[in-house]
């Protein structure tokens, strides 16, 4: 597999308390980052 801090696209997981976090990376997702360019 992958490095994990190398990969192309965040799969990212909705937590409970509403915010998004890269279920690969474990990183959380920046307000600033919102923007999406491939769904």
């Amino acid at each position: 597999m992958e490095k994990s801090k190398n990969h192309t696209r965040h799969y990212w997981i909705r937590h409970k308390d509403g915010y998004l976090f890269c279920g690969i990376c474990k990183k959380k997702q920046d307000s600033t980052s919102r923007k999406i360019s491939k769904k």
